[in-house]
């Protein structure tokens, strides 16, 4: 692939840059409607999963460069399943599910271009010196009890404010075709680029018990610049909120909400706050928190957008994230993050472990995954990479009445030209015996 410069890169993909996330201190697409919850599940495993094939998303769309674009959102209507990703410029499309294969992957049909959904809502705290309109959509998630369309976003080179705005939702009429945005708002106390990367669901279970209510949750963390502004979460984020919070404040206020998970940014090595976990085939030439005693922490070069799903079925559960990871020696050169190689991975926290953070007896940086696993994802050959990995985990959804699993990776499909590059959506079945 031609490599990509860091200004044309800023063009077509907002960055991440290099702090407590705040002084208090996935995307689920389908979530079941029973709130029963067995105490006696396990957390989910390599071994529950079975690889199903993969389907194409288009790349142009209404003349647009989807190669480009982010999130992943599934509903269901009538009794069909529909994805929703974004272009380059921020518009939604949405396709139909054409099916999955192992072999030649189909491409998937656009049903409707939402355009731009948001319309004047997707607003950033302006500074004193500067004028700031330059946001870009992270995260996508359907919520199907209130019909509504949400989108996390931010700025990836964000230097001088610590509360934008971070997630937005809007009505859809499928009769029309229109959209409508309801509004943009920000958490109290809480660092921006820990809610901006993505949106997924949380338990009924989990909500009542533990967020007092809260059902949904926005996140994901990693790396966004400058970190010391926020500041970014060294490792997965996430936070509950109450979507009738939504309508009930008004745009461009603050939510409150309920923290479960984050690593605040701390350039001291082996000192609290802590970081996330991982493996230690890395050199870290950006703050020294360099592999210790055989074990690894999450760097600048280690990703996560629209990563994260809760999984909740009748026998297996846990918060499934599923970072980028930077490998091999990763430093800071002309202006941008580089990284020797990368690699592909899926963390699976404790809901357990998340509870004891809702309930105050956890900090945010005291949890760490149970289970990890490298993931190797069919005809992706991940390489070295500046300013960002380019064939990354870009969308994540779960359908929980199939039980199915669907992460979208983008650049990697082509049709005779290889700098003209689109996403793929890999389908996983969880097994139920």
């Amino acid at each position: 692939m031609k490599p990509i410069s860091r200004r044309t890169l800023l063009k077509k993909s907002v960055l991440g840059g290099a702090g407590l996330l705040g002084s208090t201190l996935v995307q689920a697409c389908y979530s079941p409607s029973s709130s029963e919850v067995s105490p006696k599940k396990t957390l989910l495993k390599a071994e529950h999963l079975e690889y199903l094939g993969a389907f194409r998303l288009p790349r142009d769309v209404a003349g647009e460069d989807a190669g480009w674009g982010r999130g992943l959102a599934m509903r269901v209507k009538d009794g069909k399943p529909f994805f929703f990703s974004t272009t380059v410029k921020n518009s939604i499309y949405e396709v139909s599910f054409p099916g999955l294969s192992k072999d030649n992957y189909p491409l998937a049909e656009i049903s409707r271009f939402w355009g731009d959904v948001c319309g004047n809502k997707r607003v950033l705290t302006p500074s004193i010196k500067e004028t700031r309109n330059d946001s870009s959509i992270y995260g996508l998630f359907f919520d199907t009890q209130d019909q509504r369309l949400y989108w996390s976003y931010g700025d990836g080179y964000n230097t001088v404010s610590n509360r934008d705005p971070s997630v937005g939702c809007s009505s859809l009429n499928d009769s029309t075709g229109a959209s409508q945005a309801i509004g943009a708002w920000s958490f109290q106390d809480w660092s921006c680029k820990a809610a901006m990367g993505g949106i997924l669901e949380l338990p009924a279970w989990f909500a009542t018990e533990y967020c007092q209510g809260k059902r949904l949750a926005a996140g994901f963390g990693g790396y966004f610049s400058i970190a010391t502004v926020g500041p970014v979460s060294i490792g997965p984020a996430l936070s509950a909120f109450a979507p009738q919070d939504c309508t009930a404040q008004t745009h461009n206020s603050s939510l409150a909400h309920t923290p479960l998970l984050g690593y605040p940014f701390n350039a001291n090595p082996y000192t609290t706050p802590d970081r996330a976990r991982r493996d230690t085939d890395y050199s870290n030439e950006f703050d020294g928190w360099n592999p210790q005693a055989g074990t690894g922490y999450w760097s600048w070069t280690d990703w996560v957008w629209q990563g994260a799903i809760w999984i909740d079925t009748p026998k297996v559960h846990g918060l499934l994230v599923l970072p980028t990871l930077g490998n091999g020696r990763t430093w800071y050169e002309t202006s941008t993050l580089h990284a020797e190689r990368a690699s592909h991975w899926w963390y699976v926290y404790d809901p357990q472990d998340l509870a004891q953070v809702a309930r105050g007896t956890r900090q945010t940086w005291q949890v760490q995954a149970k289970n990890t696993w490298q993931a190797n994802y069919p005809s992706v050959t991940l390489q070295g990479w500046r300013d960002e990995p380019v064939q990354m985990v870009v969308g994540t959804c779960f359908d929980a009445v199939t039980q199915r699993i669907f992460v979208a990776i983008r650049h990697t499909w082509s049709e005779g030209n290889p700098n003209l590059t689109g996403t793929t959506v890999y389908g996983y079945q969880i097994r139920t015996s």
